[in-house]
């Protein structure tokens, strides 16, 4: 879910020109993805891990980095449920939109990613 909202929020931006833009997020899986360069080091081992298991969520993660390809960004982790106004407000958003039933299908999502 982290990854798909940062995904989301970056293609309402437009391209006509390069913005800095900060993205705070309370997943330190994308905030260390992107600031740890795992990203790039997972691409150029073809999306496998340091430990040779394919890395979860691929065609999320591709997606991303196209998105950032566009803009110059930042990412900022924030501690979750601590208070922050505008992060609880995003969690409850996300859980609401979790519980819809007018989900997009996950194409790339396969339920087998469930138990590794």
């Amino acid at each position: 879910m982290e990854i798909r909202a940062v995904i989301e929020a970056l293609k309402l931006i437009s391209r006509n020109k390069r913005y800095n833009i900060t993205v705070y997020t309370d997943s330190r899986l994308v905030c260390d993805a992107v600031n740890k360069n795992w990203l790039k080091s997972w691409a150029a081992k073809g999306w496998k891990k340091s430990d040779k298991k394919p890395v979860l969520n691929q065609d999320l993660w591709q997606q991303l980095v196209d998105e950032l390809q566009h803009h110059n960004v930042v990412i900022k982790w924030v501690e979750a449920h601590v208070g922050i106004v505008e992060n609880e407000r995003c969690d409850t958003l996300g859980k609401e939109a979790a519980a819809s039933f007018d989900l997009d299908e996950d194409y790339g999502y396969s339920r087998s990613n469930e138990t590794k």
